[in-house]
């Protein structure tokens, strides 16, 4: 197929120039009726802003440009077929699990996996068994499944249910750019019978270059889920959907997207996945190595630096570890160098802060001791030289003790870090799970203090934003560790996403509970 081709993004441009009358949605009228509201940006995307008009196709029953274009995606990422999202990898999640199982199958997934997870748990009243995965304490990180784990986790499934698993939800890469051992856990969960679903939403570049981990499709995935926006290019809010062999029905594919879906997608969106799919496939090679290029060389440079460690390429070997995403540029802030009281170390959301306020340096993310810069496809030195630049100078300052922005004059806090390793540590436990996630979120509850909820069901999914880590999954008996780490969080004053009560005094717990 032609590559070097865009279908729909050509036919909304060509729809554009014909000059028609528009007395159609959207009401905005090709960014006519916002006038000089909308920046310059803003309004060449409203001028592509259609609907579904004759040549324009129809995304729930594509048979023009969305059909060309989605083919043309699936022959670049090695798919039978291909769906494109605009409800993003939580839609295509949901969609892979609604699609794969049926009520009361078992579903296996780790307790690393995105909420959206639980949100096809729901959808599809599926049962859980949850996998562990490994994790590293000193750095704060989960890593990712081991074969030893999955092969217990496919024994516990033939527990709950005689016939097993129906199909195994793998997490791959994580959102640190871990890559794990992916191709030896789909052989696994073939032969336990089971369909293998990937949530491979930060590693739809993948493919597009040597350098990079192996894709889940090439691993063996039936279904997987790219967020493109993600690393790709496309805008905020696209993921591809990708099906792969007949283990899964295309037709509870596109049902499932049918539900979950609007019937009314942005056609700016769905254009800039065809666009993104593109520009991977004819110059990936070469602006995904710059980018990797120039994240290596950021890398090399902040491991010079005192207080300051990038681990990723380290890692790969450990268990749960088999790879690493070059274009993730993670950043451990050890204790050491930072000029903190004895037992205090930097905490990753003061630095994140003065990144920001002091040298206009926004990262991805800080979580505990650890940030997460993130290099786009054709990103050169310029802004992670930045980076470098900016650390370098608040590390000399901190081991001066001087301090830096809202830090000044003060030991860096510990407790937000204290909090996420309480979090941490929940993944590598099993509770009991006496409802299933449906069961829990749509049947009766109570509210209850905090303190009083140990040995409560859980009703609510509480989970951290970013990385979108499950804190709290619905269903579950709430352990004492639980307890403590929904305290900590709440000393700390970082409000999860999910709880029904954003200040964790209380919880909501099942009824029967």
């Amino acid at each position: 197929m032609d590559q070097a081709r865009s279908p729909l993004l050509e036919a909304l441009l060509r729809h554009a120039r014909a000059g028609y009358v528009p007395l159609h949605l959207p009401a905005h009228k090709q960014g006519r009726w916002s006038g000089g509201r909308l920046p310059g940006p803003g309004r060449r995307w409203a001028a592509l802003d259609f609907t579904e008009l004759p040549g324009l196709d129809d995304l729930h029953l594509p048979t023009g440009p969305i059909l060309e274009a989605q083919a043309l995606a699936a022959d670049a990422l090695g798919a039978d077929q291909a769906f494109f999202l605009v409800g993003g990898s939580t839609a295509g999640v949901q969609a892979m699990i609604l699609a794969a199982c049926f009520p009361d199958d078992v579903l296996l997934l780790p307790r690393h996996a995105h909420p959206s997870a639980v949100g096809g748990l729901v959808w599809s009243g599926a049962r859980p068994v949850y996998l562990r995965p490994q994790v590293d304490e000193g750095l704060g990180l989960a890593l990712g499944l081991d074969g030893p784990e999955l092969e217990a986790g496919l024994a516990r499934a033939r527990q709950v249910r005689a016939g097993g698993a129906r199909a195994v939800l793998l997490v791959d890469p994580t959102y640190w750019g871990l890559a794990g051992p992916l191709a030896e856990l789909c052989a696994l969960a073939r032969g336990g019978g089971c369909l293998i679903l990937v949530d491979a939403a930060h590693g739809g570049h993948f493919r597009f270059h040597p350098g990079l981990p192996r894709d889940a499709l090439a691993a063996g995935a039936d279904l997987c889920v790219y967020g493109f926006h993600k690393t790709a290019g496309s805008l905020t809010q696209t993921a591809v959907l990708c099906r792969r062999g007949g283990g899964v029905d295309p037709a509870r594919v596109s049902l499932a997207l049918k539900l979950l879906q609007t019937s009314s997608p942005s056609y700016p969106l769905l254009a800039s996945l065809d666009a993104a799919r593109r520009e991977l496939a004819v110059f990936g090679p070469g602006l995904l190595g710059r980018a990797m290029e120039a994240a290596d060389w950021a890398r090399s440079r902040l491991s010079l630096l005192p207080g300051l460690s990038c681990p990723g390429p380290d890692l790969v070997g450990r268990p749960g570890v088999a790879g690493f995403d070059r274009l993730k540029l993670v950043v451990h802030l050890r204790q050491e160098g930072w000029g903190g009281r004895s037992g205090a170390g930097p905490d990753g959301t003061a630095v994140a802060a003065a990144l920001r306020e002091r040298f206009r340096v926004q990262v991805e993310m800080a979580q505990g001791r650890n940030l997460l810069a993130v290099v786009g496809p054709g990103e050169g030195r310029a802004g992670v030289a930045e980076l470098v630049r900016s650390l370098g100078r608040l590390v000399a300052v901190r081991g001066r003790g001087e301090g830096h922005g809202a830090a000044r004059g003060r030991a860096f806090p510990t407790l937000a870090t204290d909090a996420h390793r309480a979090c941490l540590r929940l993944m590598r436990l099993t509770p009991a799970q006496p409802l299933t996630p449906r069961q829990a979120i749509l049947g009766p509850c109570r509210e209850v203090w905090l303190e009083e909820a140990q040995g409560e069901v859980s009703a609510e999914l509480v989970s951290l934003h970013p990385p979108g880590q499950v804190v709290l999954f619905p269903g579950e008996e709430i352990l004492p560790e639980a307890v403590d780490a929904l305290r900590l969080l709440r000393r700390a004053g970082i409000a999860p996403q999910g709880a029904a009560d954003p200040t964790l005094r209380r919880l909501r717990v099942a009824a029967g509970g």
